[in-house]
């Protein structure tokens, strides 16, 4: 395997002027752009390409950790994971953000954000474990947040570590932003692997 190299801590967090555009042009962009309906869709048909991706390869590829260069968007920290940890983060990330959600709807703000650190995930699970985790996820996440939602429109907010406080189609519209941001790397480290065209 290769050795962890040295890299920021989790939670450093990312450059301010990625922060900025995130905050300010690309968030914005995706909640104008998406629908409530159309985010969902957007974060299942994404994360089913993000599955096939995978292809044949076998458990010790999909669990071999690949450093990918720095990225936009992207921590320090997580540049050196496995697909199967970008699978076991997602996972992590949707079940937190759907609970944000749900509850949001139904008029009960957040002020404590949930910090980068506590989503990362810890490398120890089988890649067959991490897709149907993933898989899992993609059906649940539809399940929260169409059948357990209150009133969409609430005003109530949430704090995000880089973004601010949002409400709750701000965070619907962030889960696909942030899954493609993980499709990239991911991406990124299958190509690396050993015998990748």
């Amino acid at each position: 395997m290769q050795q962890p190299p040295s890299l920021a801590p989790p939670g450093a967090g990312i450059p301010e002027y990625q922060r900025l555009t995130g905050k300010y042009i690309l968030l914005p962009f995706y909640c104008l752009r998406l629908t409530w309906e159309g985010a969902i869709d957007l974060l299942e048909s994404e994360g089913y390409a993000l599955l096939a991706l995978a292809g044949s390869s076998g458990e010790d590829q999909l669990t071999r950790r690949v450093l990918v260069p720095p990225q936009i968007g992207l921590e320090d920290s997580s540049r050196f994971w496995s697909y199967a940890m970008v699978l076991e983060h997602l996972v992590i990330m949707g079940k937190a953000v759907a609970d944000i959600i749900v509850e949001l709807t139904h008029g009960n703000s957040r002020s404590t954000p949930v910090g980068t650190a506590d989503l990362k995930p810890e490398g120890k699970q089988p890649a067959r474990d991490a897709i149907a985790d993933f898989r899992q996820l993609l059906s649940d996440f539809r399940q929260r947040t169409i059948g357990d939602v209150g009133d969409r429109r609430n005003t109530a907010r949430s704090p995000h570590p880089w973004f601010g406080s949002l409400r709750a189609k701000q965070w619907i519209s962030f889960v696909p932003f942030h899954q493609r941001i993980h499709i990239r790397q991911a991406r990124r480290i299958l190509s690396r692997l050993p015998g990748a065209s």
